[in-house]
């Protein structure tokens, strides 16, 4: 049986899927693997079936028994409202030990994983206590008093989902930690040791840096790439570095372990005088102890794995299988802990074995075989770079929705001169601690990079990425069927030359001088341009709009293929809801474009999250402001800066509107004459039409002004019987706003309110939700419902919900 570990591992990985789908879709794949099972016996291939059975039912009850956790973090939670009743402040005494120090943002963090179990709880550390944290390491017990509260869910379609992530890393909870007292230290802990050794290496590498005369930025890029830390990394650095598709250089990655682990073992066996085995022994310790302290990536222990096992391979003298070591790694990664299989890291990790380990191969021997033999190391690093990136291509797009054009042609120059920049690192770190000049000599490589790829990033600007949306699954798996077939198709091709006496020598399709390299080198970079159009997500048909839930604030997206635009960007209660929620939304929707991005007024939970926006350079025509407001210094800033992205600032007012083929968006109010005493008033409301439906967008419009807006609604709605009305309610769901009169006016069957779970300022009030059950409306919220869509297709009229934008009614308007 040929790499039956590859069988077991796919198997596996099925078995998981289907244990985390609904039981109706496991229904409905049950007769295919009955088949599949079937097709597999007829074939001879028995012992093949029962070892893929068994690995798939593994995978499944694996899956299936995992302990439940949502359980434990909600009696923790349980005990903190306890707490809250009896007049405490809600706070919670943990005893357990550290596992894990570090910094995420600007914030320091510890896990502590609770006395006789796995499940940890983060805490974030406040200033007051951070010197008292840093004097922690990892091992340690102690007692920690802080306040507790859930993951919290992704709730926007694009949005990172971090109660996923955490659950990977076994978080169950979050807190903000108030006192910490050490209990124990153990004498001796490896954790500890790594971590002292790690903050060693950091004072050595600055010493360094600081003796050649590096700044800040390009101090805080060796220390990312070397050791993993990225709290001292400035975003335009990783916005640089992210544009030229380098980004995965910034995190410890196989490529890390592979290149340090392989170095190690050629340095100690052709500089020193040390057998293969040894050699072996000191260079797979090396890499385990050097994953481990750089925070134990599943990508780098999976390149841990796979260089241990082809140590091994090389030393009983048997040739070494790719795909089998990478499949062998996942196996022991996925049985430690099922979740990570979702995870990007680890599933651009299996993607990349496969394009290096699977794919380049065999078009290497493909392009031997078509020039007589002959393969420059030119074209051997292109090849190893484009299979890497045509097989990533998929998981990139279905994680983070864009792609970097210049990826190609960076990662071609900057991955031979990753061993140079790790090196040159790691030198750096040790001779800093004892000479700090020879240290500093020692970091040209990275000063030299730096500086060609920030003015490589500057050449590529007007064209860095491009924003293709999230991929279908049908996209995704037809692309691998045409990719798998292909290779297939090359690699009998070989098999048939080699075993059937075909001619080794040069091609008939062979051209003298350098013209046959141009076409095959031209060829596979067709080929992965049209993968890249293949995973393209198709545009939105009909007619969508989106309310995103980003707390407290607001962020209206509509969109109809044609045309796309955004209706307020803010949040009060989530500061970064522009890089975190809006940016994602759009990119995730294939929004390459917005037609206008309009502000109805200048409150900081409508407008907060547009710098963020506009310092992304994501493609806008228009900023659109109404014309009076109180913060004109808020105005001219935002004015000033969209200006130098190229978009043009506008005044938008009552009588102005925008068509296309289908849909209608009609400014209401305010009037050039209309007189403000403070900026609610101020407020843009629109009237968006497309066919019998109508969607009144209010901003934040106080109730005084409603009678106002009626006017021009009586004027603009026509046979309002005749069509279905779905209203944003004003102010977040005030009692101040959407009176009765109004609602009598509007009769919207649909109401949605945007708000922030249990905010401060208790919207939506129990005065508006009355009047409007009382009027007939049906009342959606983004706090409980996460976004909210109205969608218009064909016809039908649909409101989805959520992440996964669930369906929860439709109905024919037409």
């Amino acid at each position: 049986m040929k790499r039956p570990l590859v069988w077991a591992f796919g198997a596996s990985v099925l078995g998981e899927i289907l244990a985390g789908m609904p039981l109706w879709r496991v229904c409905l794949a049950l007769p295919f693997l009955l088949a599949a099972a079937g097709r597999f016996r007829k074939s001879g291939y028995g012992r093949r079936l029962l070892l893929v059975s068994a690995f798939f039912f593994l995978g499944f009850f694996r899956s299936c028994l995992s302990p439940d956790r949502e359980e434990l973090s909600e009696r923790i939670l349980a005990r903190a409202e306890a707490e809250k009743e009896e007049g405490e402040n809600g706070s919670l005494t943990f005893p357990g030990r550290v596992c894990r120090l570090g910094l995420s943002g600007e914030s320091a963090f510890l896990d502590l994983e609770a006395p006789g179990g796995r499940e940890t709880i983060r805490f974030y550390v406040s200033e007051e206590i951070r010197e008292r944290a840093e004097e922690l390491l990892p091992g340690d017990e102690v007692l920690v008093r802080g306040k507790v509260k859930a993951v919290p869910e992704a709730k926007n379609p694009g949005e990172f989902d971090r109660k996923a992530y955490y659950g990977a890393l076994r978080i169950i909870l979050t807190g903000s930690a108030e006192r910490l007292s050490l209990q124990r230290r153990p004498p001796f802990s490896l954790d500890a040791w790594l971590y002292r050794f790690k903050r060693l290496l950091l004072k050595g590498l600055k010493k360094a840096a600081e003796s050649a005369g590096l700044s800040s930025e390009e101090t805080a890029f060796t220390q990312a790439l070397l050791l993993g830390e990225r709290g001292e990394l400035p975003e335009d650095e990783e916005q640089a570095l992210g544009d030229l598709g380098l980004s995965h250089l910034l995190s410890i990655s196989g490529l890390h372990v592979s290149f340090l682990g392989q170095g190690i073992y050629r340095l100690l066996t052709e500089f020193l005088p040390l057998s293969p085995g040894p050699a072996g022994l000191l260079s797979g310790l090396f890499t385990l102890l050097y994953a481990r302290m750089t925070g134990g990536s599943r990508a780098s222990f999976r390149a841990v794995i796979m260089f241990l096992l082809s140590l091994l391979r090389r030393r009983s003298g048997r040739s070494y299988d790719g795909p089998t070591a990478c499949a062998a790694a996942g196996l022991l990664i996925l049985l430690e802990e099922p979740l990570w299989l979702y995870q990007s890291g680890f599933q651009l990790s299996l993607a990349g074995v496969f394009g290096a380990a699977a794919a380049a191969p065999v078009v290497r021997e493909w392009w031997r075989e078509t020039s007589g033999g002959r393969l420059s190391p030119l074209a051997e690093s292109w090849i190893f770079c484009l299979c890497l990136q045509t097989a990533t291509l998929p998981v990139l797009l279905w994680h983070r929705y864009e792609y970097a054009l210049p990826s190609i042609a960076g990662n071609l120059l900057a991955l031979p001169l990753l061993p140079l920049l790790l090196a040159g690192g790691g030198s750096a770190a040790l001779l800093g601690l004892l000479f700090p000049p020879a240290g500093g000599a020692c970091l040209w490589p990275q000063r030299i990079f730096l500086l060609l790829g920030k003015g490589a990033a500057k050449a590529v600007f007007p064209i860095r990425r491009l924003i293709t949306g999230r991929p279908y699954p049908w996209q995704i798996l037809f692309a691998l069927f045409i990719t798998v077939l292909l290779l297939l198709r090359l690699h009998r091709r070989e098999e048939r030359r080699v075993f059937g006496g075909g001619n080794p020598g040069r091609s008939r399709f062979a051209l003298p001088g350098f013209l046959p390299g141009l076409i095959r080198g031209a060829s596979l970079l067709l080929y992965f341009a049209a993968m890249l159009a293949l995973l393209w997500r198709p545009e939105e048909e009909g007619v969508k709009i989106s309310f995103l839930s980003v707390g407290q604030g607001e962020a209206i997206v509509i969109q109809t293929g044609e045309s796309a635009f955004l209706l307020d960007a803010g949040s009060s209660s989530d500061l970064r809801a522009g890089e975190r929620i809006i940016l994602p939304f759009l990119k995730e929707q294939g929004i390459g474009r917005l037609d206008a991005v309009i502000l109805t007024h200048l409150d900081a939970d409508h407008c907060n999250g547009l710098p963020a926006i506009i310092q992304d350079a994501f493609p806008a025509d228009r900023l659109l402001l109404t014309p009076k407001h109180e913060k004109e210094e808020t105005v001219y800033q935002l004015l000033k800066d969209a200006a130098a992205q190229g978009w043009q600032g506008r005044q938008v007012k009552a009588g102005d509107s925008y068509r296309d083929e289908k849909l209608s968006l009609f400014c209401l109010y305010p009037g050039e004459e209309t007189e403000v005493r403070e900026e609610n008033e101020t407020s843009a409301v629109f009237l968006l039409e497309t066919g019998k439906l109508s969607v009144l967008l209010t901003g934040d419009l106080p109730g005084s002004r409603e009678e106002e807006l009626a006017n021009a609604i009586s004027r603009k709605l026509r046979e309002p019987e005749d069509r279905l009305v779905v209203l944003k309610a004003a102010h977040h769901g005030s009692r101040s706003s959407t009176g009765e009169a109004f609602l009598r006016l509007l009769s919207p069957e649909w109401t949605v309110i945007s708000c922030g779970e249990k905010n401060r300022y208790g919207h939506p009030h129990e005065e508006t939700l009355e009047r409007l059950r009382n009027a007939g409306s049906q009342v959606l919220v983004t706090a409980e419902a996460g976004c909210i869509s109205i969608r218009v297709l064909d016809g039908v009229f649909s409101v989805l919900a959520g992440y996964e934008e669930e369906c929860l009614y439709h109905e024919d308007i037409e």
